[in-house]
């Protein structure tokens, strides 16, 4: 690796596509030479896979950014703290996904619809 860092082959582990052949899968795993597990549904909060219904696998980011702005209504802030507020949240929460998938426009408009409440 460039930054001198070495693979702990002890500790990792890789998951494959479960419409991978178990020939492939174990010859692949031969030539790495890092074990194949299980895949979870999972993985920091994302999915590991992505299918044809990546709203309902991306569903818990309109959850998260509902349950951050949701308790602020009622609270003693001025419209522009409110805006600043909502704005700081509305960016943050889905950052990491975006960094990694592409998230479909329906998501990102319910987001919008969810802030513009406010």
């Amino acid at each position: 690796m460039a930054s001198g860092q070495q693979v702990n082959f002890s500790k990792s582990a890789m998951c494959v596509s479960p419409s991978i052949q178990d020939t492939v899968r174990e010859r692949l795993a031969s030539i790495v030479g890092i074990r194949i597990v299980e895949c979870h549904e999972r993985y920091l909060g994302l999915p590991c896979f992505t299918g044809r219904s990546n709203r309902k696998l991306f569903s818990d980011i309109v959850d998260r950014v509902w349950s951050r702005i949701k308790g602020w209504g009622g609270k003693l802030l001025s419209i522009g703290g409110k805006e600043i507020l909502i704005k700081a949240v509305v960016q943050a929460v889905p950052t990491y996904a975006m960094s990694l998938f592409r998230l479909p426009k329906t998501l990102i408009t319910e987001i919008h619809r969810l802030s513009a409440r406010f």
